[in-house]
C-alpha cells in the first residue's frame, strides 16, 4: 500500500536547522576575516622592510622602532607592541624579524572567544 500523503522535499524545521547553520557560518566569517586582512597589513608592513634603504644602517632596537610606527600608521599597533616583535641577527649579517601576536574576537556570549596567533616572519 502506497501512502499518498508522504513529505516530498525539505520540511519546515528542516529548512530552519539549513538557514541556522548558513547564519552561523556567516557570522563567523565576518568576525574572523577582519582579523585576517589585518594580518595581511601586518605581513605587508614586514615586506616594506626588505625595500626600505636605511635598514642596514639601524640596530635591532631602531628596526622595532621603524616596524611599530608602520604599524601605528596602518592601525594595527594598538595590539601589537614592542614585546611582540624579536629582531635576530642572522650569520650572513642580516635580521630575521618576527612578529608574534594573537587576536581574539567575541562569539555568542562574553565569556566564548575565537582566539586566532599569528607568528610573521621576514629575513632582511
Amino acid at each position: 500500500m502506497v501512502n499518498k500523503y508522504r513529505q516530498k522535499g525539505e520540511g519546515f524545521w528542516g529548512l530552519v536547522f539549513l538557514l541556522a547553520i548558513i547564519g552561523i557560518i556567516v557570522w563567523v566569517g565576518l568576525l574572523l576575516i577582519p582579523i585576517y586582512m589585518e594580518n595581511g597589513n601586518v605581513v605587508h608592513s614586514l615586506e616594506s622592510l626588505k625595500d626600505n634603504a636605511e635598514i642596514k644602517q639601524q640596530n635591532p632596537m631602531g628596526i622595532k622602532k621603524m616596524l611599530t610606527r608602520s604599524f601605528s600608521i596602518n592601525d594595527i599597533g594598538s595590539y601589537i607592541t614592542e614585546d611582540n616583535i624579536t629582531v635576530v641577527q642572522t650569520s650572513t649579517g642580516g635580521f630575521k624579524v618576527t612578529v608574534a601576536y594573537e587576536r581574539s574576537a567575541p562569539f555568542l556570549m562574553k565569556n566564548l572567544f575565537f582566539l586566532v596567533k599569528f607568528e610573521d616572519s621576514v629575513e632582511i
